[in-house]
């Protein structure tokens, strides 16, 4: 059984011209909404699950911007157990261009536990995601 794991959304801050598509659209349950970040290169969004709070993840289900699934080619999911990510742990990476209009699955193999999991954006992906859900034992 899985469940989806909730924390305390984190990651680059602002958006695209001072635009509204922050980091917390990637985490609002809403399709139609999508991160846009301030930059090309860099941009992030996870979650902190908290400070007594681990978990072991055993699924990623994401769901591109519309009309710009092609950057999120390159992007990769991450584990950690530091806030800067100094020992991120690799939990899948996108190879080929998702599916527009609809969620793509991705099943993790991994039974490391993390308190700060994230979305890394490709070079030149200005963060651009609509929902990502982390799921756990």
């Amino acid at each position: 059984m899985t469940r989806t794991l909730e924390g305390d959304v984190i990651g680059t801050s602002g958006a695209f011209g001072k635009s509204k598509n922050t980091r917390e659209k990637v985490y609002d349950n809403d399709e139609k909404t999508h991160f846009d970040g301030p930059a090309g290169d860099g941009v992030w969004a996870g979650m902190d699950l908290g400070a007594s709070r681990t978990s072991r993840v055993t699924a990623i289900r994401y769901f591109p911007r519309e009309s710009w699934p092609d950057r999120m080619i390159g992007g990769v999911f991450q584990g950690a157990n530091r806030s800067d990510f100094g020992d991120a742990v690799e939990l899948g990476r996108i190879a080929a261009s998702p599916r527009p209009g609809g969620y793509t699955l991705l099943a993790v193999d991994c039974s490391q536990s993390f308190r700060y999991l994230r979305y890394l954006s490709p070079k030149g992906g200005w963060g651009n995601v609509a929902e990502v859900r982390f799921f756990g034992p």
